[in-house]
């Protein structure tokens, strides 16, 4: 086995850890709700286990490495052509998207997503804010990072959007093969940029846009 395949699977092993460490917080939650008789929602939940995972992951890099911002590969959003240039492919994508669900061809949105009709304030924090930043941190700051040192970016792009789309299970098979496109997308946009500013802006991006879509079709709930 070689130096990047045991670098890869590490990183994944280490990725499933601080996922399993987040739902173990929501675990936590929903006793705890049971407890005090609070309504903890899905979305509750949701913000829950985006702060554990973050926590979690942010606690260990500092611990390996003593720092934060290297290890998950944070930097300056620079407006340059490349981001004018993943801008135009950003819409060109979602316009793609956009097409192949008109054509039936996979369903619809709420085949993808159970819930999409439901619109409401702390979802749209889960899905503009804490997605954005505890994903693209996972996979595109910690995950990419390690595997491109030891395997190079090729190989960091595939495994990335495939763990992923993995990431994504809870919501079905076709969410998660549909989430890998998406993950190659971004771990691309990371790879030009060197940093994940601009992969965190187009993931908040595209998921705004989406539950902009939600809000328009269904209204606030």
């Amino acid at each position: 086995m070689t130096a990047g395949v045991r670098t890869s699977l590490a990183g994944v092993l280490l990725t499933v850890l601080f996922t399993a460490l987040g739902y173990r917080a929501v675990g936590f939650g929903v006793q705890v709700g049971r407890l005090t008789g609070l309504d903890f929602s899905g979305d509750v939940l949701e913000f829950l286990f985006f702060i554990a995972v973050g926590g979690v992951l942010v606690a260990y890099v500092w611990l390996a490495d003593g720092a934060v911002s290297r290890p998950l590969a944070f930097g300056p959003l620079r407006l340059d052509r490349i981001a004018l240039v993943f801008l135009v492919a950003t819409l060109a994508y979602q316009a793609v998207e956009i097409v192949i669900f008109l054509s039936g061809l996979v369903g619809d949105v709420s085949d993808l997503k159970p819930g999409v009709r439901v619109f409401r304030p702390l979802g749209a924090v889960n899905a503009v804010i804490m997605a954005p930043i505890v994903e693209e941190a996972l996979f595109r700051g910690f995950l990419f990072t390690r595997i491109e040192k030891a395997a190079g970016s090729r190989w960091a792009l595939m495994v990335s959007a495939v763990a992923f789309g993995a990431f994504h299970g809870e919501n079905g098979l076709l969410y998660v093969f549909a989430m890998i496109p998406a993950g190659l997308f971004f771990g691309y946009a990371r790879l030009k940029s060197g940093n994940i500013a601009l992969s965190m802006a187009i993931h908040a991006w595209m998921n705004g846009s989406i539950g902009l879509l939600a809000l328009l079709m269904y209204g606030w709930q």
